[in-house]
């Protein structure tokens, strides 16, 4: 069977090993000779031993996740939207963003239309709005975690080296990239965010 590195498997099989090779290191400081009750002591510790290795539950990733939100929903795009709503305007005015540019990462949503969800948020913003609006505040909360308040907020509008914006500006990237460029940036921030 073939393990591959950080897999459960692999993680289980070296806690294993890691409680047998223990179990040896108490055996050996351990003054007993191979009699038949030391046999069956050590049967019973290995029995303990595994026990509790076995009890060991090892999540898939680094990150445990919560069931998946069916956005198709209806009844989920409704309960969702109008914190998406208010989150994308408190962002837009972090963020120092013009209406244009709201509307434009939101898919091209009318600037009328995006005046009147400041008043009053719609019944729901559907699966490809709420898809962008869940982008551009995960990138919002994963830069406040990086950095100060600031500099977080300025982000976007400073030209960037890294190889995904190729000296533009995050801000330019994601209007220019749309859903594939918001999930790209998201996952850089949090990569960033998570030590990789």
């Amino acid at each position: 069977m073939e393990l591959k590195a950080g897999s459960a498997a692999a993680l289980e099989l070296q806690v294993q090993l890691q409680l047998q090779l223990q179990l040896l290191r108490v055996e050996a400081l351990e003054p007993q000779c191979w009699s038949s009750s030391w046999w069956d002591q050590r049967q019973a510790r290995m029995a303990t031993m595994t026990a509790v290795a076995a009890s060991v539950r090892y999540p898939a990733s680094r990150f445990e996740t919560q069931p998946w939100v069916d956005l198709r929903d209806p009844s989920e795009q409704a309960r969702l939207t109008p914190a998406a709503a208010r989150g994308m305007a408190r962002l837009a005015e972090a963020w120092d963003l013009t209406v244009p540019q709201v509307c434009s990462l939101l898919g091209e949503v009318s600037p009328s239309t995006w005046h009147a969800w400041a008043k009053s948020p719609p019944r729901t913003l559907g699966v490809d709005r709420l898809t962008r609006a869940s982008y551009l505040l995960g990138i919002y909360t994963a830069l406040h975690v990086l950095y100060g308040d600031e500099l977080a907020d300025e982000w976007v509008h400073l030209p960037n080296t890294n190889a995904l914006f190729n000296g533009a500006t995050p801000l330019d990237v994601m209007l220019r990239g749309g859903i594939p460029a918001l999930e790209r940036v998201r996952a850089l921030v949090d990569a960033r965010r998570g030590g990789a």
